[in-house]
């Protein structure tokens, strides 16, 4: 497990395939606040059969832009 977490941290992000629900699989990552607070997540969800690994690269892409666009807006409120 603290593995796992070492490899979410370094990535930036986490994978979940099949998981939690069969058929389900989900990327996800921390939304800071200001402070560098951990305030929130933000993930992609689809059909396992819609998430395979040559995807994965795109959707972390994506996700990284929202959290980068959202801590953002987020900076001048380091309380949120």
């Amino acid at each position: 497990m603290v593995r796992e977490l070492d490899d979410v941290r370094a990535r930036g992000y986490a994978i979940n395939v099949d998981g939690t629900e069969r058929g389900v699989s989900a990327i996800g990552a921390t939304l800071r606040n200001g402070n560098g607070a951990a305030l929130a997540a933000l993930s992609i969800s689809a059909p396992s059969a819609r998430f395979g690994p040559d995807r994965v690269g795109f959707f972390a892409a994506q996700l990284k832009a929202a959290v980068r666009e959202a801590e953002q807006a987020l900076a001048h409120f380091p309380d949120a």
